[in-house]
């Protein structure tokens, strides 16, 4: 009996050892991956987090969902008397993916894009110059 319960004690240990070593490399690994794939790893878990509002909690993202603010599509229907009439219907499944997609893709793009941009500035091949609206439009 004295035997088994030494058994089980070192048994008991080498699990625990185990336990907090694979503990240890999978925060090393998740770690690794945030430092590599931050962005995209955050893009990807905001559309998680916005597709799941937009398809569970009536058409909206995280963030309209703290204002109160619910997406919606405004459709022209015209009227027999000449003018125009406005229908509001909620969004097709389809068109609540795309905007969940869109609400997280466009910051991730933005932050690459200005990532980019900082790269360029840094050496030398973009020139500061800017051009007003008349200089750009008589340019073409």
């Amino acid at each position: 009996e004295r035997r088994a319960r030494l058994i089980v004690g070192v048994y008991i240990l080498h699990v625990k050892r185990l336990r907090a070593r694979i503990l240890r490399g999978v925060c090393q690994l998740c770690n690794q991956s945030m430092q590599t794939f931050g962005p995209e790893m955050m893009a990807l878990i905001m559309f998680c987090i916005d597709y799941t509002c937009m398809h569970t909690m009536g058409g909206s993202t995280a963030c309209e969902l703290v204002y109160g603010l619910k997406r919606s599509k405004i459709a022209v229907v015209p009227n027999i008397s000449g003018g125009d009439q406005f229908s509001v219907s909620e969004l097709s499944k389809s068109l609540k993916t795309c905007s969940a997609f869109l609400a997280a893709f466009f910051p991730y793009l933005k932050e690459r894009l200005d990532q980019v941009h900082s790269r360029l500035n840094e050496t030398g091949h973009i020139d500061n110059v800017q051009y007003s609206h008349s200089q750009i439009s008589t340019q073409d």
